[in-house]
């Protein structure tokens, strides 16, 4: 009697498991279909749109669900097409743009110093002028 239990115990917990295989692989082909069902609706409704306004409408859209996405198209559409869109696309940041570095190395000869070189040949002249004596 405690055997016979004992496998019915056993069959229990193998059928939770596999009852737990099947729901999530139920949940993930349901979430494949809803993606697929989302994409198809996009493309059905973006078509006719040119590259900028699809990508503006693809930045609208993306946040509503599938649902309400035909009404959010419709809604959106009129606002697109007269342009009157950028407030809503945001600008990307250019992280990855380098500026180019310039090296300041002071060898270059001001006009001030020529200046100062040209009034006194002599050395004391521009001691004088590195020293701020005038």
């Amino acid at each position: 009697m405690a055997e016979s239990h004992k496998r019915i115990d056993e069959a229990a917990k193998q059928i939770k498991s596999k009852q737990k295989l099947v729901e999530s692989a139920s949940t993930q082909i349901k979430a494949a279909n809803d993606r697929a069902t989302r994409m198809e609706l996009l493309n059905e409704m973006l078509t006719p749109l040119s590259r900028d306004k699809k990508a503006v409408m693809e930045e609208m859209l993306r946040d509503i669900k599938t649902t309400n996405l035909r009404e959010a198209y419709n809604r959106y559409l009129p606002t697109v097409m007269n342009g009157e869109t950028k407030s809503v696309v945001k600008q990307q940041l250019a992280e990855n743009t380098q500026n180019k570095s310039v090296a300041f190395t002071g060898d270059r000869p001001n006009k001030l110093s020529e200046a100062v070189r040209d009034e006194n040949s002599s050395d004391i002249g521009q001691i004088l002028y590195l020293a701020g004596i005038k």
